[in-house]
Protein backbone atom coordinates (compact mmCIF):
# COMPACT_ATOMS: atom_id res chain seq x y z
CA UNK A 1 0.00 0.00 0.00
CA UNK A 2 1.03 3.76 -0.74
CA UNK A 3 1.92 5.83 2.53
CA UNK A 4 -0.47 8.22 3.05
CA UNK A 5 0.01 11.91 1.88
CA UNK A 6 -0.66 14.87 3.55
CA UNK A 7 -1.36 18.59 2.52
CA UNK A 8 1.04 21.14 3.87
CA UNK A 9 -1.39 24.57 4.79
CA UNK A 10 1.66 26.60 3.41
CA UNK A 11 3.05 25.72 0.42
CA UNK A 12 -0.30 23.82 -0.57
CA UNK A 13 1.57 20.67 -1.78
CA UNK A 14 1.12 16.65 -0.81
CA UNK A 15 4.27 14.82 0.94
CA UNK A 16 4.45 11.70 3.02
CA UNK A 17 4.58 12.15 6.67
CA UNK A 18 8.38 11.65 6.55
CA UNK A 19 8.81 14.55 5.10
CA UNK A 20 6.63 16.86 7.31
CA UNK A 21 7.98 18.07 10.88
CA UNK A 22 5.34 19.00 13.89
CA UNK A 23 5.64 21.69 16.30
CA UNK A 24 6.06 20.78 19.66
CA UNK A 25 4.47 23.28 21.38
CA UNK A 26 0.90 23.51 18.92
CA UNK A 27 1.30 20.16 16.95
CA UNK A 28 1.23 21.84 13.91
CA UNK A 29 3.13 19.98 11.43
CA UNK A 30 4.75 21.74 7.66
CA UNK A 31 7.15 20.10 5.02
CA UNK A 32 10.84 20.81 5.59
CA UNK A 33 11.33 23.40 2.87
CA UNK A 34 8.41 25.60 4.47
CA UNK A 35 9.76 25.34 7.90
CA UNK A 36 13.64 26.60 6.67
CA UNK A 37 11.64 29.85 5.64
CA UNK A 38 10.00 30.77 8.72
CA UNK A 39 11.74 33.54 10.34
CA UNK A 40 13.10 32.88 13.52
CA UNK A 41 13.51 35.23 16.97
CA UNK A 42 15.63 34.96 19.52
CA UNK A 43 15.44 30.73 18.62
CA UNK A 44 11.96 30.81 18.47
CA UNK A 45 9.88 29.73 16.00
CA UNK A 46 6.23 31.00 15.47
CA UNK A 47 3.71 28.64 14.03
CA UNK A 48 2.19 30.16 11.11
CA UNK A 49 -1.48 28.44 11.62
CA UNK A 50 -1.70 29.10 15.22
CA UNK A 51 0.76 32.53 15.90
CA UNK A 52 1.93 30.27 18.85
CA UNK A 53 5.98 30.56 19.94
CA UNK A 54 8.09 26.97 19.94
CA UNK A 55 11.73 26.71 21.58
CA UNK A 56 12.05 23.71 20.68
CA UNK A 57 13.19 22.02 16.81
CA UNK A 58 10.23 20.76 14.92
CA UNK A 59 9.79 17.04 15.49
CA UNK A 60 9.53 14.38 13.14
CA UNK A 61 6.32 11.66 14.60
CA UNK A 62 6.10 7.93 13.18
CA UNK A 63 2.80 6.60 13.21
CA UNK A 64 1.07 3.73 11.86
CA UNK A 65 -2.47 4.22 9.73
CA UNK A 66 -5.02 2.13 9.27
CA UNK A 67 -5.62 -0.12 6.09
CA UNK A 68 -8.29 2.13 4.60
CA UNK A 69 -9.82 -1.02 2.80
CA UNK A 70 -10.31 -3.14 5.74
CA UNK A 71 -13.92 -1.33 6.54
CA UNK A 72 -14.74 -1.66 3.12
CA UNK A 73 -14.14 -5.59 2.42
CA UNK A 74 -17.40 -6.49 3.38
CA UNK A 75 -19.29 -4.29 0.46
CA UNK A 76 -16.69 -5.33 -1.94
CA UNK A 77 -17.57 -9.28 -1.23
CA UNK A 78 -20.63 -8.38 -1.44
CA UNK A 79 -20.51 -7.39 -4.95
CA UNK A 80 -18.37 -9.74 -6.10
CA UNK A 81 -20.94 -11.86 -5.08
CA UNK A 82 -23.16 -10.20 -7.16
CA UNK A 83 -23.55 -11.97 -11.12
CA UNK A 84 -25.21 -11.92 -14.26
CA UNK A 85 -28.22 -13.29 -12.71
CA UNK A 86 -28.61 -11.94 -9.09
CA UNK A 87 -31.97 -10.46 -8.87
CA UNK A 88 -32.26 -6.36 -9.38
CA UNK A 89 -32.80 -5.78 -5.75
CA UNK A 90 -29.39 -7.71 -4.95
CA UNK A 91 -27.93 -4.74 -6.64
CA UNK A 92 -29.15 -2.27 -6.34
CA UNK A 93 -28.96 -2.47 -2.54
CA UNK A 94 -24.93 -3.58 -3.03
CA UNK A 95 -24.63 0.14 -4.98
CA UNK A 96 -27.12 1.67 -1.99
CA UNK A 97 -24.31 -0.02 0.36
CA UNK A 98 -21.58 1.49 -1.41
CA UNK A 99 -23.32 4.81 -1.88
CA UNK A 100 -23.48 5.14 1.74
CA UNK A 101 -20.09 4.11 2.78
CA UNK A 102 -18.76 6.31 0.31
CA UNK A 103 -20.76 9.23 1.80
CA UNK A 104 -19.83 8.16 5.25
CA UNK A 105 -16.30 8.03 4.86
CA UNK A 106 -16.74 11.45 2.46
CA UNK A 107 -18.54 13.33 5.54
CA UNK A 108 -16.17 12.23 8.12
CA UNK A 109 -13.34 13.99 6.17
CA UNK A 110 -15.44 17.16 6.03
CA UNK A 111 -16.12 17.37 9.30
CA UNK A 112 -12.65 16.34 10.83
CA UNK A 113 -11.13 19.13 8.18
CA UNK A 114 -13.86 21.73 9.70
CA UNK A 115 -12.70 20.34 12.99
CA UNK A 116 -9.35 21.27 12.15
CA UNK A 117 -10.11 24.69 10.71
CA UNK A 118 -12.33 25.31 13.60
CA UNK A 119 -9.19 24.71 16.16
CA UNK A 120 -7.00 26.40 14.13
CA UNK A 121 -9.43 30.11 13.65
CA UNK A 122 -9.56 29.49 17.74
CA UNK A 123 -5.82 29.40 17.79
CA UNK A 124 -5.28 31.88 15.04
CA UNK A 125 -8.53 33.97 17.29
CA UNK A 126 -6.62 33.87 20.68
CA UNK A 127 -2.91 34.84 18.51
CA UNK A 128 -4.37 37.83 17.00
CA UNK A 129 -6.24 38.85 20.02
CA UNK A 130 -2.33 38.43 21.74
CA UNK A 131 -0.66 40.35 18.67
CA UNK A 132 -3.48 42.96 18.95
CA UNK A 133 -2.68 43.77 22.54
CA UNK A 134 0.88 43.32 22.11
CA UNK A 135 0.76 46.15 19.11
CA UNK A 136 -1.67 48.22 21.44
CA UNK A 137 1.41 48.38 24.38
CA UNK A 138 3.81 49.18 22.32
CA UNK A 139 1.90 52.10 20.54
CA UNK A 140 0.97 53.07 24.20
CA UNK A 141 4.71 53.02 24.79
CA UNK A 142 5.65 55.02 21.51
CA UNK A 143 3.13 57.61 21.90
CA UNK A 144 4.67 58.50 25.45
CA UNK A 145 8.17 58.67 23.23
CA UNK A 146 6.77 60.74 20.81
CA UNK A 147 4.95 62.91 23.62
CA UNK A 148 8.36 63.41 25.60
CA UNK A 149 10.52 63.55 22.23
CA UNK A 150 7.77 66.92 21.28
CA UNK A 151 8.26 68.00 24.89
CA UNK A 152 12.49 68.21 24.15
CA UNK A 153 11.91 69.57 20.27
CA UNK A 154 10.24 72.45 22.17
CA UNK A 155 12.64 73.14 24.96
CA UNK A 156 15.27 72.54 22.15
CA UNK A 157 13.86 75.23 19.90
CA UNK A 158 12.98 77.72 22.88
CA UNK A 159 16.96 76.93 23.53
CA UNK A 160 17.97 77.70 20.45
CA UNK A 161 16.28 81.13 20.31
CA UNK A 162 17.64 81.96 23.26
CA UNK A 163 21.07 81.12 22.01
CA UNK A 164 20.45 83.43 19.42
CA UNK A 165 19.37 86.20 21.15
CA UNK A 166 22.52 85.84 23.11
CA UNK A 167 25.11 85.83 21.13
CA UNK A 168 22.64 88.69 19.09
CA UNK A 169 23.49 90.64 22.59
CA UNK A 170 27.06 88.97 22.40
CA UNK A 171 27.50 90.79 18.85
CA UNK A 172 26.54 93.98 19.87
CA UNK A 173 28.56 94.20 23.49
CA UNK A 174 31.51 93.36 21.57
CA UNK A 175 31.22 95.99 18.92
CA UNK A 176 30.89 98.37 21.76
CA UNK A 177 33.83 97.39 23.29
CA UNK A 178 35.83 97.57 20.24
CA UNK A 179 34.52 101.02 20.16
CA UNK A 180 35.09 102.15 23.50
CA UNK A 181 38.86 100.29 23.29
CA UNK A 182 39.39 102.41 20.14
CA UNK A 183 38.12 105.49 21.96
CA UNK A 184 40.30 104.70 25.05
CA UNK A 185 43.12 104.62 22.61
CA UNK A 186 42.47 107.70 20.63
CA UNK A 187 42.46 109.40 24.00
CA UNK A 188 45.07 108.17 25.73
CA UNK A 189 47.24 108.95 22.30
CA UNK A 190 46.03 112.90 23.39
CA UNK A 191 46.94 112.79 26.41
CA UNK A 192 50.28 111.12 25.41
CA UNK A 193 50.99 114.03 22.64
CA UNK A 194 49.92 116.63 25.37
CA UNK A 195 51.66 115.25 28.06
CA UNK A 196 54.96 115.56 26.04
CA UNK A 197 53.90 118.91 24.21
CA UNK A 198 54.13 120.17 28.50
CA UNK A 199 57.13 118.40 29.29
CA UNK A 200 58.64 120.44 26.35
CA UNK A 201 57.42 123.78 27.54
CA UNK A 202 58.54 123.36 31.13
CA UNK A 203 61.94 121.97 29.68
CA UNK A 204 62.10 125.31 27.69
CA UNK A 205 60.95 127.34 30.19
CA UNK A 206 63.40 125.65 32.99
CA UNK A 207 66.26 126.48 30.10
CA UNK A 208 64.67 130.17 29.71
CA UNK A 209 64.95 130.07 33.53
CA UNK A 210 68.08 128.99 33.96
CA UNK A 211 69.75 131.51 31.63
CA UNK A 212 68.00 134.56 33.61
CA UNK A 213 70.43 136.22 35.42
CA UNK A 214 69.96 138.41 38.70
CA UNK A 215 71.23 141.64 37.26
CA UNK A 216 68.70 141.13 34.43
CA UNK A 217 66.06 140.24 36.70
CA UNK A 218 67.19 143.72 38.79
CA UNK A 219 67.20 145.32 35.69
CA UNK A 220 63.46 144.29 34.68
CA UNK A 221 62.55 145.51 38.37
CA UNK A 222 64.29 148.66 37.53
CA UNK A 223 62.28 149.49 34.44
CA UNK A 224 58.98 148.06 35.86
CA UNK A 225 59.20 150.51 38.77
CA UNK A 226 60.90 153.18 37.14
CA UNK A 227 59.82 153.40 33.80
CA UNK A 228 56.36 152.40 34.21
CA UNK A 229 55.54 153.68 37.71
CA UNK A 230 54.30 150.49 39.19
CA UNK A 231 53.77 149.28 42.51
CA UNK A 232 54.90 145.63 43.30
CA UNK A 233 55.07 143.68 45.98
CA UNK A 234 58.42 141.16 46.61
CA UNK A 235 59.22 139.13 49.03
CA UNK A 236 61.77 139.92 51.55
CA UNK A 237 64.45 137.61 50.49
CA UNK A 238 64.19 138.73 46.59
CA UNK A 239 64.40 142.69 48.33
CA UNK A 240 67.44 141.84 50.33
CA UNK A 241 68.80 140.65 47.20
CA UNK A 242 67.83 143.43 45.60
CA UNK A 243 69.21 145.86 48.08
CA UNK A 244 72.60 144.01 47.69
CA UNK A 245 72.66 143.90 44.13
CA UNK A 246 72.07 147.93 43.82
CA UNK A 247 74.36 151.02 44.22
CA UNK A 248 72.59 153.17 47.18
CA UNK A 249 70.25 155.04 46.04
CA UNK A 250 67.12 156.99 47.22
CA UNK A 251 64.55 155.87 48.71
CA UNK A 252 62.35 153.82 45.74
CA UNK A 253 58.77 154.77 45.15
CA UNK A 254 56.08 151.87 45.70
CA UNK A 255 58.64 149.33 46.80
CA UNK A 256 57.07 147.27 49.75
CA UNK A 257 58.68 144.23 51.42
CA UNK A 258 56.23 141.62 51.93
Amino acid sequence: MPDPRIQCNICHESFTIDRFRFLVACGHGYCQECLRQIPRRHGTIVCPACRSEDRWEPRQIYVTFEEPMVPTLSVAEGVEKLVAYSPAASIGHALWMVKQEAYAVGSSYLLDAAQRVERHLAFASAALERNRLEVLEACKAMKSRLDEAESMRSEVVGLRTRLRDTNAKLETADTLLEDATARAEIERNKRFRLDMEVKKLEEALNKQAEKASPMRILRILWVSLFAHGCDIYISRECGAKFWELAIPLTPIRGVTLA
